[in-house]
């Protein structure tokens, strides 16, 4: 009988693949743009990758039969459900030929207090979870002439670190399921959607818990007129054990967060035309958090002392385009995509949870080229989305905030009756939407206690009463 992978992290990894962004050092000099180096070790197609005969150790019948597909068991979600093409089989990943059939829509109900416009929803997947709705950490929504689109994950499992199984969707946040996964054998899928397409990640583990254990990642890609047609291959990185704990996808590239089960957090691009990697640094090595694609590369924190906001052109390279305050260092960003791409970022005293500087430039390639302006001091957060001229954030459990990027001025927004603000989702001119989630005893799993989502109508808010404080 062949046995499925399972996935097995210590807590510091776990902690970084399920939201935590982890906080590293690295040297911040900058190096000239130009051409990847050449390695032909560095990202090679599937095929080109013999396994180690001497690590594996699986019977031969086992090794021999380790691509044809496993079945998992019974889905317990509606649909059909189709091997996804180039990913490995020990996996067990599927995808689902309709999502319409297999999303259903989000419960959304009024709210209790009776504002206008206001709604929520609680999800529930009939399991005692504490992360019913997961959505991921690295831009998980973009905005279009369709709607809000939302990448989440919604768990199977009872418990914090077991390995469940998973749905990842693509959805319409007010709408029908676009595009959705199923993981059974929990090789941490990650599924991200952009008004460029879709991106997947995949971790297959061999010989779990032992000195031989090799990690296989798989990285894939489709388009919105054809989701379930995947291309994939397996992602070699510098060093071999690097994991991905975060994927997006850009016009014509993927990025990838990845660590080495816990150590340096290293940003980079795989390009699909030349089905390489695009290269920071000779090495690769350069520390990188949370990038973010743009159409030439993408935007990324480069950890150090300070830690400093940098561009990634597609090509490779790293050039820094902005210089925190003295005495702080850049610790969240995001894009306004609804603005052409303007910078957001926050800038804090290393160690620091409050009191956190929030800045804003138009979109820029260079140092030279960002023009830096102070918008308003904010409440330290897990996420900072922007949009549309606007930042949401949560002041605590009971309120919420946003922050017009302008002039800095802001609306506080008070708690739902029996529900507390976790961290913001999204916003735009009509609504602002954050992660909710039902009170719990303390000590509360602060780190996973997602339960839905609140909106709130912008329009009953009246005039900004809360100072920038700058």
């Amino acid at each position: 009988m062949i046995r499925p992978s399972r996935l097995v992290l210590g807590s510091a990894a776990a902690l970084a693949i399920f939201g935590g962004l982890a906080s590293t050092s690295a040297s911040c000099a900058t190096l000239p743009i130009g051409p990847a180096p050449a390695d032909a070790s560095f990202a090679l197609p599937e095929a080109a990758l013999p396994r180690d005969a001497a690590k594996d150790t699986r019977p031969e019948a086992e090794a021999a039969s380790a691509d044809v597909w496993q079945e998992a068991g019974p889905i317990p979600v509606p649909g059909e459900w189709l091997p996804i093409p180039g990913f490995p089989a020990s996996c067990g990943a599927r995808v689902a030929k309709d999502p319409r059939v297999s999303v259903s829509r989000l419960p959304w109900q009024p709210c209790a207090s009776g504002r206008v416009g206001c709604e929520y929803f609680l999800a529930d997947w009939g399991k005692p979870d504490e992360r019913r709705f997961n959505p991921l950490r690295i831009e998980p929504v973009f905005e279009d002439a369709k709607g809000i689109h939302v990448s989440y994950k919604r768990h199977f499992g009872a418990r914090i670190g077991d390995p469940p199984a998973t749905q990842s969707v693509v959805q319409l946040l007010h709408g029908d399921g676009e595009a959705t996964w199923y993981d059974a054998a929990a090789c941490s899928l990650l599924v991200h959607g952009s008004r460029h397409g879709i991106a997947l990640s995949a971790l297959d583990i061999e010989h779990p818990n032992t000195p031989e254990e090799l990690v296989h990642q798989h990285i894939g890609w489709s388009s919105w007129a054809s989701p379930t047609q995947t291309e994939a291959q397996e992602a070699v990185l510098t060093p071999r054990l690097n994991v991905s704990q975060g994927v997006a996808r850009g016009p014509n590239f993927l990025t990838l967060e990845s660590t080495n089960f816990g150590g340096p957090i290293i940003g980079t691009a795989f390009r699909l035309a030349s089905r390489d990697f695009a290269r920071a640094t000779p090495d690769n090595n350069l520390e990188a958090l949370m990038p973010l694609p743009v159409a030439n590369g993408y935007v990324s924190i480069v950890t150090g002392d300070p830690a400093t906001l940098a561009f990634m052109p597609i090509e490779g390279g790293y050039r820094t385009m902005v210089r925190p305050a003295a005495g702080y260092g850049v610790n969240r960003i995001a894009l306004d995509r609804a603005n052409s791409d303007a910078l957001v970022w926050t800038e804090a005293v290393p160690g620091s949870v409050d009191g956190w500087r929030l800045w804003t430039s138009p979109y820029a390639t260079t140092e030279a080229g960002a023009v830096k302006r102070a918008v308003a001091v904010v409440p330290g957060g897990y996420t900072l989305p922007a949009n549309a001229g606007a930042v949401a954030v949560v002041v605590n459990r009971s309120a919420a905030r946003i922050v017009r990027l302008s002039d800095g001025m802001g609306w506080d927004i008070p708690a739902e009756p029996g529900l507390d603000f976790y961290y913001p989702l999204w916003v735009n001119d009509d609504s602002a939407w954050f992660v909710i989630s039902k009170p719990r005893p303390a000590p509360a799993p602060d780190l996973f206690s997602h339960d839905g989502v609140v909106r709130v109508k912008r329009a009953g808010l009246g005039a900004p009463t809360v100072p920038n404080g700058l």
